[in-house]
């Protein structure tokens, strides 16, 4: 007999909501400091910069540590070094500017709350900036919860986030479907520690062999059969 399905978790950038290219908000930050660089050219210097995030993780004490040496090592590259600096764009990440609301989030969330299912978003991002981004929008409202690495101390893929998450809303992996856009972080990190999962790609060819959807609504009917 199938198990039915109780709870969603779904990632939130790139999946619920997309934000800018790195390269417009890394140039929009610069110059509001009166740092006047061209969008080109930071372009073309971060496509150049191979960042060693694992390194990065490994130095860092924390996840806000992480993401701020991260922020650093960018800015460092572009020729603009400085913890502070780094901070500083690591909080204005997320202003309403930077992102947008993928037009089918509202459909999708609103349609698995009224199925009765209980919803957690389970992001690499920061509690805080995930909290941020659900208060600029209407999302908060149809979420039961949030997981996040600064609250759980564990990142996606590992299989502890999936857990996490899944204990946030009251629920085993068993009963959780997992959506999100990375098929690293979300499709196999999901698999792995035992939830169903999709992955969701908007554009380009998907990979063979896996379940996705082009769109939250075809999420929402994936999920509707599994209710």
């Amino acid at each position: 007999m199938r198990e039915k399905l109780k709870g969603v978790s779904v990632d939130l950038d790139g999946t619920l909501i997309c934000t800018k290219p790195v390269e417009d908000i890394i140039t929009a930050f610069l110059n509001r400091r009166g740092v006047k660089v061209n969008i080109e050219d930071v372009k073309d210097k971060i496509r150049s910069f191979k960042l060693n995030t694992k390194k990065i993780l490994s130095l860092s004490r924390d996840p806000k540590d992480y993401y701020i040496r991260l922020n650093n090592a960018i800015l460092s590259h572009l020729g603009f070094e400085g913890v502070g600096l780094a901070e500083e764009l690591l909080n204005e990440w997320f202003e309403k500017e930077n992102f947008r609301v993928f037009p089918d989030t509202y459909f999708f969330l609103r349609y698995v709350k009224e199925n009765g299912l209980r919803v957690v978003i389970l992001s690499n991002n920061l509690s805080w900036e995930v909290e941020k981004v659900l208060n600029i929008t209407s999302i908060k409202k149809y979420v039961d919860s949030i997981s996040t690495p600064d609250i759980t101390g564990t990142f996606k893929p590992d299989q502890e986030a999936f857990h996490s998450a899944a204990k946030a809303i009251g629920l085993t992996n068993k009963d959780v479907i997992h959506i999100g856009d990375s098929i690293d972080e979300d499709y196999e990190g999901a698999l792995r520690a035992g939830m169903k999962a999709l992955l969701i790609i908007r554009e380009g060819e998907p990979p063979k062999g896996i379940r996705y959807v082009r769109n939250l609504i075809e999420a929402a009917t994936r999920v509707r059969y599994l209710v």
